[in-house]
């Protein structure tokens, strides 16, 4: 039986990653995986049970890792609109590419498939979800418009996810400061 290595999954993952952004969701496959990494495709199984399996440890670890950017900007704070943006903003300088993967996740019908929301993501889902709580304290609070708080947190990520993107990924939007984006979003949630 071989040993699993916490280094060999890491690689397995960021390759499938970097895959995905090359290739989309659905140009993935184990063996376009193993040929990268150079291992055999069982050697992959050590590690995921199957290709879902796989998928669902790259969506989790980088949703993760950006709502871990996000809580720690955004708990406690009552300014956690603009520390929200300014975190997605410079987290992107070094990791937009997560944002991308996100996204191309978010905005396929393999989430149905794996059912990663209902399984694995369980405990980001709802009030406990770093990027919707501070907009359900604060619709409770009557700070903020009073509607669905994860509609007005998902209109402030995407907002800043994608001007973070923009910029980072060299569509030159200079003209535009952060603090306008900042003041869009905030005025979008004025009640």
């Amino acid at each position: 039986m071989k040993i699993k290595d916490d280094n060999k999954k890491q690689l397995i993952l960021d390759t499938a990653a970097g895959l995905i952004l090359a290739e989309g969701l659905f140009g993935l496959s184990i063996s376009k995986i193993a040929k990268k990494v150079n291992i055999s495709q069982s050697n992959i199984y050590i590690y995921f049970e199957n290709k879902n399996d796989l998928l669902k440890q790259v969506y989790r670890s980088r949703k993760l890792r950006v709502f871990s950017v996000i809580s720690n900007a955004t708990t406690n704070n009552p300014d956690f609109v603009a520390n929200m943006i300014r975190a997605i903003y410079e987290d992107g300088k070094e990791h937009a590419n997560d944002y991308l993967i996100i996204q191309q996740f978010n905005n396929s019908p393999i989430m149905q498939t794996l059912r990663i929301e209902d399984e694995s993501l369980a405990e980001m889902s709802g009030v406990d979800n770093p990027i919707s709580k501070p907009f359900v304290d604060a619709v409770a609070r009557g700070e903020i418009r009073q509607t669905n708080p994860h509609l007005l947190a998902a209109l402030a990520w995407q907002m800043a996810v994608s001007y973070m993107l923009a910029n980072h990924l060299n569509y030159n939007l200079q003209d535009t400061a952060i603090e306008d984006v900042i003041a869009i979003v905030e005025a979008a949630l004025k009640p």
